[in-house]
């Protein structure tokens, strides 16, 4: 039995159930690219926040060395720069 219109079900869902999809998708189909993110966000259950933010913290301590790399070669650069203009 159908939960949302009550009606006895022959195959896998009934038509109410069609239609309630079709004016879903037609309803996120009229919402702008933020009020779509800002939906799909606010869909995901906090601990899959808090999971992500977990993994993120443990990906970015793992990669620390590359960004003080990256930071000296730019340091570097700036300094090769500044020195090069100096003598010119």
């Amino acid at each position: 039995m159908c939960s949302c219109c009550g009606n006895y079900i022959v195959v896998s869902h009934c038509a109410c159930a069609d239609a309630a999809d079709k004016a879903k998708a037609e309803g996120l189909a009229s919402l702008n690219l933020g009020q779509k993110i800002r939906a799909f966000m606010g869909a995901l259950q906090p601990a899959y926040w808090q999971a992500l933010s977990v993994v993120c913290l443990l990906y970015f301590a793992r990669f620390d060395a590359s960004f003080i790399t990256l930071r000296a070669r730019t340091v570097r650069l700036a300094a090769c720069i500044a020195h090069h203009s100096c003598h010119t």
